[in-house]
């Protein structure tokens, strides 16, 4: 009976989890090298791809997206959110349940598990990388356990993980630092 309802437990966190990703409208996706997953790594591509992929007859569409966990401080809190910036509403929420799904730079949507455990609402305010956001919007969708997606425009994302990176790079901070131990 344990193994069943933890089965059960398991189908529903990976159908929860993958609502977005089958949302996206997009075939392949492509990244930087190195680049091996959404959460852990950046990829930042070159606009130039865009217009050489548009090239190929086969390709019918590209659109731009940019992602990445970052800290933002709600309610005076720290907490993590997914940021994802994309260039069409194709490829935005999979469904705005509250409030307007026309963004503009300087707002964001918020999934409604993050509005939730956060006690967000619309015309609340969070801060990401020293920018205040105007809650425009609450989305389902975007549960990632671990996270929740936030959406902004793709000059947002942008603008805000160029801070990000920036700060890091100003503080002296590394992704890791390695050791070695004497014997």
């Amino acid at each position: 009976m344990l193994m069943l309802l933890l089965m059960e437990l398991y189908a529903g966190w990976r159908e929860e989890m993958s609502i977005y990703l089958r949302h996206v409208n997009a075939d392949l996706w492509i990244g930087q090298k190195g680049a091996w997953d959404l959460f852990d790594t950046l990829s930042l591509l070159p606009d130039q791809g865009e217009q050489m992929l548009e090239q190929y007859v086969e390709i019918a569409k590209v659109s731009s997206f940019i992602g990445r966990v970052v800290t933002c401080d709600v309610h005076g809190q720290q907490r993590h959110t997914f940021i994802v910036g994309v260039d069409d509403t194709d490829n935005g929420p999979v469904e705005v349940i509250l409030g307007s799904s026309n963004l503009h730079d300087g707002e964001i949507i918020v999934d409604q598990v993050f509005a939730r455990n956060e006690d967000i609402h619309i015309g609340d305010t969070v801060q990401v990388a020293g920018r205040i956001l105007s809650v425009v919007g609450i989305a389902r969708g975007g549960n990632f356990f671990l996270y929740q997606d936030s959406f902004v425009t793709l000059s947002e994302a942008k603008r805000l993980l160029a801070r990000i990176i920036h700060e890091r790079r100003e503080n002296g901070r590394k992704r890791y630092k390695i050791t070695r131990c004497e014997p």
